[in-house]
């Protein structure tokens, strides 16, 4: 199935539509006509909290992941945020592409919305997901520069400072790791 043209992005963060309202327009684009397939690229890949029937290694264009998201969901604190990855726009981004199957996707895809949607702050749309099987439509949840969620590009030494913690470090290392040998 080719993926749809369209993404949900919006200029400002006053006209941004709800979690609520992203999902229900995420599925008019999908349409229910198929299988769904979702890109991971962070903890998606070690830790993607929904049942898959299938998952391929995936390398994906146009995007690349990035430690430049602050966070008070999953680290961090309203006065302190924590810093996760996000798939920003530029270069390419190798990750993991689950298949998810048509029957079971309206109630897969709300599990998934609950974990990456709590907050609305990530950008939902179609990208191509080469496999090694072929080029696969995946949904993923990207990151606008212009979110305030979205972090200035850092020097390594500023981000070692001011925005992780060893676990932090850790976890990209153990993502570095997983990749490799996916």
């Amino acid at each position: 199935m080719p993926a749809p043209a369209s993404s949900v992005t919006v200029a400002t963060r006053s006209q941004r539509p709800s979690s609520a309202e992203l999902l229900a327009e995420f599925e008019r684009s999908w349409g229910g006509r198929s299988d769904l397939w979702v890109f991971g690229y962070a903890s998606l890949i070690w830790r993607p909290e929904f049942d898959a029937a299938e998952h391929r290694s995936a390398l994906v264009y146009g995007w690349h992941r990035s430690l430049r998201m602050r966070s008070t969901v999953n680290r961090g604190t309203p006065e302190r945020p924590g810093l996760v990855f996000a798939l920003l726009r530029g270069g390419a981004c190798q990750g993991a592409v689950y298949r998810i199957p048509r029957a079971r996707v309206r109630q897969e895809l709300q599990r998934l919305w609950l974990r990456e949607m709590p907050n609305g702050v990530y950008d939902p749309r179609w990208v191509q997901a080469r496999t090694p099987q072929g080029v696969v439509p995946a949904l993923a949840f990207t990151l606008s520069s212009r979110s305030p969620a979205c972090l200035p590009p850092l020097s390594d030494a500023s981000r070692s400072e001011e925005h992780t913690s060893e676990l932090q470090s850790l976890a990209y290392l153990v993502c570095r790791l997983l990749l490799e040998k996916k």
